[in-house]
């Protein structure tokens, strides 16, 4: 740096997301050069065990990481296990999921040269939640969306009759939202048993677009 006044200034160096530690640098009067050396710190990786409710590991199991950087995924082995490497360091979300199992989402810490250790995930039982989405008039609504707030948040949509069925939904009680361009969303409480025929119908009405001008 050139023209700094005198003074004690914080400086961090950063590249492609990737930063150093901040080093205090502390400028004199009088124009003498001074000399920081700066390290830039390297991605970490993140392992983990994804296991099903009853303790038995997952194979092929989707672990995906979202990073600063971009969406990372991993497949677990035949042991369950699972390694993701070049991860920015920060606060990490993964999310978990597979096609027998209700998805899980967890956050990992994640520090440059370190591997951070997710531990054991363990998946929960999971069943289906299925039903039609139709509008005021009773005629079916095709496309509309139809999600679960659960932990991986499963989505589906409408067929050509009305009719959909989510899966990957937990055991318990969730809140399954139907959405559609141009109509209001609607949400309903389900109770999702295991072995049971869980049902949400839903009647969506117009939504209606408010414009407004302010003037002084």
């Amino acid at each position: 740096f050139a023209g700094i006044s005198p003074g004690t200034f914080e400086v961090v160096a950063a590249k492609e997301l990737l930063t150093s530690p901040a080093a205090a640098l502390v400028v004199p009067g009088g124009g003498a050069p001074q000399t920081l050396d700066l390290v830039i710190g390297t991605a970490g990786s993140i392992v983990g065990t994804v296991v099903a409710p009853g303790g038995a590991p997952v194979v092929g199991a989707s672990v995906l990481a979202r990073t600063p950087a971009g969406d990372l995924v991993a497949t677990t082995g035949a042991d369950g296990t699972f390694a993701l490497t070049d991860v920015v360091p920060g606060t990490i979300g993964l999310v978990v999921t597979s096609p027998f199992w209700a998805g899980r989402a967890v956050d990992v810490a994640v520090v440059a040269d370190t591997v951070a250790d997710a531990g054991t995930i363990a998946l929960r039982t999971a069943a289906t939640v299925s039903g039609v989405v139709e509008d005021a008039t009773g005629s079916p609504i095709v496309g509309a969306t139809v999600g679960a707030s659960s932990e991986a948040s499963p989505t589906t949509v409408t067929g050509a009759d009305g009719s959909y069925a989510l899966g990957n939904v937990p055991v318990g009680i969730n809140s399954i939202v139907a959405s559609a361009e141009n109509y209001l969303s609607s949400s309903a409480a389900v109770d999702v048993a295991a072995v049971a025929s869980n049902t949400a119908n839903f009647t969506l009405v117009t939504g209606y677009r408010i414009t407004a001008t302010v003037t002084d």
